[in-house]
């Protein structure tokens, strides 16, 4: 499990998320995608670095988002999650809490965004 990962808010254009990621200089370990969160920090999907570069920068993010992502929670058993991120050939997932993000899970080591029912 990891402490870092990369969200980016569900407001934000392309650019505005290229932006973020130039900024910081590097990004964290097994990044393969940006979370998309909210103003409060809830998880409403995904989007994967290949379609980050390849989306209009003046597109909203939301519009290369992909909304069913495969998620975990803190207690889950570690044995479920690592199947599941061979079934769904899986690079990173967010661990979901009921609400706050606070870290990011790996094919080798878990994001912690909450996710409100629809």
């Amino acid at each position: 499990m990891t402490h870092e990962w990369v969200a980016v808010q569900e407001t934000h254009t392309v650019q505005q998320a290229l932006g973020d990621l130039r900024s910081r200089g590097e990004l964290p370990p097994q990044t393969d995608r940006l979370f998309v969160v909210d103003i409060r920090n809830v998880l409403r999907g995904s989007v994967t670095l290949p379609s980050l570069l390849l989306t209009d920068p003046s597109a909203p993010i939301v519009a290369s988002m992909e909304a069913d992502v495969v998620t975990f929670r803190p207690l889950d058993q570690v044995q479920q999650a690592a199947s599941a991120f061979e079934r769904y050939d899986l690079v990173s997932a967010p661990v979901i809490d009921e609400r706050h993000v606070s870290s990011a899970s790996s094919s080798t080591p878990f994001a912690i965004c909450r996710r409100l029912p629809h």
